[in-house]
Formats: structure tokens, C-alpha cells, sequence
């Protein structure tokens, strides 16, 4: 009989930053992911005290979910775990989510595009809760 986890793994515990890191096969590719995690958050924290721009949140987010779509692709395609899946998916109902957000759809005057585009996202973060809870 398998014994059980008291705790969850590390990769639940940091993801979802991490999960990219957690589609890695090797220790050295996690550690070098991680670190550059880190040095983009300092990088983009210093851009942003700078510059209170809009736009430059929606790039960072942008690039950041490139990074996931393509590593958790890649872990997908090689490996085909069910936790890659998960949080490919959440990439996907994400960039609808943002398509939603840019189209400037409001189905009524009290529910405009942005209050959409959060109910979506809600749907996409339980997605990708989904997929870091099955690394």
C-alpha cells in the first residue's frame, strides 16, 4: 500500500509560478526556471514602480503565460501528464478570457466587459488550480 503525503509536494506549494519549473525532467532546468522567475518578478517590479502603464501588466502577463503554454505543452506532448492538461487548458480560457476583456463586449449596462472577462478568469484559475494540484 502506498504511503500517503503528509504535505503537498513542492511544486503545489510554489505553483503556480513554479509549474513551468515542474514540467521540467531535470533538477538543473527547475532551478534555472525558478531563478529566472524570480529575477523577472524583481525586473518587472522595479519597471512598474517606474512606470504605472497598463500595458506593461498585460505584456508581463502575456509572456508569462507563453512561458507556461510552451513548457506545460512540451511536458504534455512528452510525458502526457493529465497535470499539463489542466493547466494548458486554464492558458486557453485565460486568453478568451482576455479576448473578452479587449473586445469591449457588455451583454448589459451593468455587466460590462470587464465584469465578464473576471467571471471568465475565475473559471481559468480553477483550471489551473486544477493542474498544480496534480503535479
Amino acid at each position: 500500500m502506498p504511503r500517503a503525503r503528509r504535505s503537498p509536494p513542492r511544486e503545489a506549494r510554489t505553483a503556480p509560478c513554479a509549474s513551468p519549473a515542474a514540467a521540467t525532467d531535470s533538477a538543473s532546468a527547475e532551478k534555472a526556471l525558478l531563478a529566472i522567475a524570480a529575477a523577472t518578478l524583481l525586473l518587472y517590479s522595479a519597471w512598474i514602480l517606474a512606470r504605472s502603464e497598463y500595458v506593461f501588466a498585460i505584456a508581463d502577463t502575456g509572456v508569462a503565460l507563453a512561458a507556461v503554454a510552451a513548457l506545460h505543452a512540451w511536458s504534455a506532448l512528452r510525458r502526457r501528464d493529465t497535470a499539463s492538461r489542466w493547466i494548458l487548458a486554464g492558458v486557453g480560457v485565460s486568453l478568451i478570457a482576455a479576448a473578452v476583456q479587449a473586445s469591449g463586449f457588455a451583454p448589459h449596462r451593468h455587466f460590462n466587459h470587464n465584469d465578464l472577462y473576471h467571471v471568465i478568469q475565475t473559471g481559468a484559475m480553477l483550471l489551473l488550480y486544477a493542474g498544480v494540484r496534480r503535479l
